[in-house]
């Protein structure tokens, strides 16, 4: 089995807040510091570590920060061949994390082309029944829906992160076999308060399976046996950025290539996350392969 992931590379700006500005407030940081991100590249990062060999498509900017981004995940191992230049510099987050690991996030998404047909075949060459297809929400709702159809046509299994929502997406959800949302992602493609409610809802309209998350709650899954509610693996929170991004590729992998009962999946995608929020950054926060490797061992007996 090997993963084909859609999605973005970024750089990211973290700084250290006391708390969350209010409107007009102005805050002095306690700290700063940067590293890689965007969610293509965390939850593809996330897959090779897994063990699942690789295929990013993304695009690159020619500035410093492009060229430092490529050699971060050249070294992880993804297969880079199909990634595609832009004029404009590489997209950027600029994060606000408090000491209690709260965190307000303001991404910039170049106007780089939307992927074209082509590259979206390309892409997915070589992959047929079985293998994955890893989508977010920063791509447009058109090239989503492409992508979809033309992982479903292969016989892919189509995991999509609707993050973030947007409305066009509720269209899209019977050429998604895997929907991961967090709960306010869940009420704004649904209007449903409920979480468990909102997955059921999202599982009717097409979803195979349907995943809210629900922070320290834990997460839910919603598919044609029922529902599966595990709870969130204890953990100082330190910065949640990531783990989201890292939560949705434990846990496909978990299902689809391990194997494993949705309960089990579940677990082991929590036990990540917690990993990840007790670390600061995006790809700096993401387990390792061997921490990978023990959890989805654990899941698997």
């Amino acid at each position: 089995m090997r993963a084909v992931v859609i999605g973005n590379i970024a750089m990211d700006e973290t700084l250290r807040v006391s708390h969350l500005p209010a409107p007009g407030e102005t805050l002095l940081a306690r700290a700063s510091f940067a590293g890689a991100g965007g969610k293509g590249a965390n939850q593809a990062v996330t897959l090779a570590r897994c063990g699942v060999p690789t295929r990013l498509l993304a695009r690159l900017g020619n500035d410093a920060a492009s060229v430092r981004a490529h050699a971060l995940l050249a070294a992880e191992g993804l297969d880079l061949s199909t990634l595609t230049g832009t004029e404009a510099p590489i997209d950027r987050s600029i994060v606000l994390l408090t000491d209690a690991g709260e965190n307000a996030i303001i991404a910039t998404i170049v106007p780089a082309p939307p992927f074209t047909s082509a590259e979206l075949h390309a892409v997915v060459a070589g992959c047929g029944v079985g293998d994955l297809l890893v989508l977010q929400g920063n791509l447009t709702e058109a090239v989503t829906e492409a992508a979809l159809r033309i992982g479903r046509a292969r016989g892919m299994i189509t995991v999509f992160n609707a993050a973030p929502a947007s409305p066009g997406f509720a269209a899209l959800w019977a050429l998604v076999d895997l929907a991961v949302l967090n709960s306010v992602e869940a009420r704004q493609m649904t209007g449903l308060d409920d979480p468990e409610a909102a997955a059921r809802a999202i599982h009717a309209a097409g979803a195979r399976q349907a995943v809210v998350t629900l922070g320290a709650a834990g997460a839910l899954l919603c598919d044609a046996g029922g529902a599966v509610r595990v709870a969130a693996e204890p953990v100082a929170v330190r910065d949640s950025t990531g783990a989201g991004d890292c939560f949705t590729a434990v846990l496909a992998a978990a299902l689809y290539v391990c194997r494993v009962p949705p309960a089990a999946a579940l677990s082991a995608a929590s036990r990540a996350a917690a990993l990840a929020v007790g670390r600061i950054g995006a790809l700096t926060s993401l387990p390792t392969a061997a921490e990978l490797a023990a959890i989805l061992d654990d899941a698997a007996r």
